[in-house]
């Protein structure tokens, strides 16, 4: 089985100025390379959205995927409107509650957990929810989050932009008996952290990539990029990829 993870879209509306980036360009780049490379399942891990959610661009967005012959999932990011994205998309009761997009879907025989922090925390209701997907298991957790649970090693983003309950979450995750893959977005950056049995990978952005060593914003490049995760029986890889400029 291989997901196709694409995060941080920052799809604008038509015409919209987005910081000179052809954002729009960049994503139908990627799904031409998605076409002709179709995965299993496609992930959008959120910020769909350039600055906040609206109804155009997510119609938009749900027009160029019309012809992609795969199962899409959706999520939400600090740049959308949960509510507004599971209209647009169709989603029906399943994903949203009190107001928040989070569920558990199985992909290819694995359960996978796909969490909200679209307010750059997680409720105490969602949280009370991941508990108890968490409770009587012990093996491996598969979860999508738009931010990282955790300071990731990018002063500018962990500074100023982290998950505000992160260590929260994250003590969660390291009190799991078994091993917790986390797939990330957020920080447009390609990164892995690695803490016990807690193992996160950081996602680039299909709009530009920040750099990791300064404490300012500060562009490192504009590659678009995007994860693939693929099983084959037991045996798991994770690479990131990058469009051909």
């Amino acid at each position: 089985m291989k997901i196709v993870q694409l995060t941080d879209l920052h799809i604008g509306l038509e015409g919209e100025d987005t910081n000179g980036v052809d954002v729009r360009g960049n994503f139908l780049n990627v799904l031409r390379h998605l076409r002709a490379n179709p995965p299993d399942h496609l992930v959008l891990s959120g910020d769909l959205c350039f600055r906040v959610g609206t109804p155009e661009v997510y119609a938009w967005i749900r027009e160029q995927l019309a012809d992609l012959p795969v199962p899409i999932w959706y999520m939400s990011g600090n740049h959308d409107d949960p509510e507004m994205l599971a209209r647009a998309f169709e989603l029906d009761g399943g994903f949203m509650q009190d107001g928040e997009l989070y569920y558990h879907a199985i992909l290819g025989g694995r359960e996978f957990i796909f969490l909200d922090t679209t307010r750059y925390e997680m409720s105490e209701t969602q949280f009370q929810w991941l508990r108890d997907q968490m409770e009587g298991r012990s093996d491996t957790l598969l979860v999508f989050m738009h931010h990282p649970p955790g300071l990731i090693g990018v002063p500018f983003m962990d500074n100023k932009y982290p998950l505000r309950n992160w260590a929260e979450v994250q003590a969660l995750f390291l009190d799991y008996p078994g091993e917790v893959y986390v797939f990330s977005g957020h920080y447009h950056v390609d990164k892995s952290v690695h803490l016990k049995n807690l193992h996160i990978f950081v996602t680039p952005s299909t709009f530009f990539q920040i750099g990791q060593q300064a404490a300012e914003f500060r562009v490192d490049h504009y590659r678009v990029g995007w994860r693939e995760l693929v099983w084959s029986g037991d045996a798991f890889q994770t690479t990131v990829r990058y469009l051909e400029p």
